[in-house]
């Protein structure tokens, strides 16, 4: 068993789609970029690195071979017996600037909390927080607690990552513009310095590297570096000038959980991401399909996971033991989802 450290730095823009859906028929996937990949694209890319080191991609012995190596299926929530052979597990996604890792900060880090008749309030300064402000930043805290920086902004070099847009008009029969097919689709593009990462446990050895490789959307070119470690990198910042009085769930990473645990928390600053993922297994033939007849990929149900940053308050720490339980899914956390901290 070893541990290794998987950077992922993007050469140009980049592209990890997110479900934009007008109906269950209707999905639009490629048209605005998410910040950051989610945790089954990081898996799925794992998979690709151990067949690319077991010369198994395009091979025969594909289908033979590759199940114990990379698992029969990709993730499915509602199977959490799956087994992803030799991968054992990966961390949630984490930034690196040069040698330093960074996590999401808690939504609320740069607020206090109090109370006017009865009910919990956000304070800046001398402002409060309304929720028709909006969606709350979010930022990247170190380790140690490095002066935070925002995750996205419209421009560098105010964040770690900023929107490039392209627009285009696909072309009709003989080269002609069809004024109906006018496109705008959003890149991303990551400010200089910056990585992606991933730690991951694996059985196999897998020799210390840098490749060029496509990953996410539109194939996008990324430098990936593949390092072994003696022991896992601990993600747990130290918040500076952060206090709170009560007892507190602070998520690492995306995560699933029952409504339930809301009706739980006392009070909570969080947000929500809509998730579905392509599922695929070793003997998918169309990687460009997907239904439920066809050979190819299927998609899963669709969730709302609390975001990366979400911060859940509890009257005591007995509440708090009760919400934990809505987030112990050993299968999610396996992969990188429902990781948190507990403070207080």
């Amino acid at each position: 068993m070893a541990y290794y450290q998987i950077k992922l730095t993007p050469v140009d823009t980049f592209f990890f789609g997110g479900e934009k859906h007008d109906n269950e028929e209707v999905i639009n996937y490629f048209v605005e970029s998410n910040c950051y990949p989610q945790q089954t694209t990081l898996l799925g890319f794992i998979r690709y690195l151990l067949l690319v080191k077991n010369n198994l991609i395009r091979s025969e012995n594909l289908k033979t071979q590759a199940e114990p190596i990379i698992g029969k299926e990709s993730f499915d929530y509602n199977n959490p017996q799956l087994s992803f052979g030799k991968i054992k597990s990966i961390s949630p996604l984490y930034f690196l600037k040069g040698d330093k890792a960074f996590v999401p900060a808690p939504l609320d880090f740069n607020y206090q909390i109090e109370t006017e008749n009865g009910n919990y309030l956000l304070k800046n300064k001398d402002e409060f927080y309304k929720a028709k402000d909006g969606k709350l930043d979010l930022y990247l805290i170190g380790m140690k607690g490095e002066v935070p920086i925002k995750l996205y902004d419209d421009e560098p070099p105010k964040s770690v990552v900023f929107r490039v847009s392209q627009t285009g008009n696909e072309k009709a029969e003989k080269g002609e513009s069809n004024e109906d097919s006018y496109y705008k689709q959003s890149f991303m593009k990551m400010s200089p310095d910056w990585s992606f990462a991933i730690q991951t446990e694996i059985d196999d050895s897998l020799s210390d590297a840098t490749l060029f490789l496509p990953f996410g959307g539109e194939k996008s070119m990324f430098k990936v570096e593949i390092l072994m470690q003696e022991k896992k990198i601990e993600l747990s910042p130290e918040i500076q000038n952060y206090s709170r009085k009560l007892p507190m769930i602070y998520l690492l990473s995306d995560c699933f959980a029952e409504d339930d645990v809301m009706k739980i928390s006392c009070f909570a600053v969080n947000q929500t991401s809509s998730f579905r993922n392509f599922r695929s297994s070793v003997n998918t033939v169309n990687y460009s399909a997907f239904g439920k007849n066809s050979n190819g990929l299927k998609r899963s149900n669709r969730f709302n996971l609390i975001s990366r940053g979400s911060v859940l308050y509890f009257a005591d720490k007995n509440e708090r033991e009760k919400a934990l339980t809505f987030f112990e899914k050993d299968h999610c956390k396996k992969i990188g989802f429902n990781h948190y901290k507990l403070i207080n």
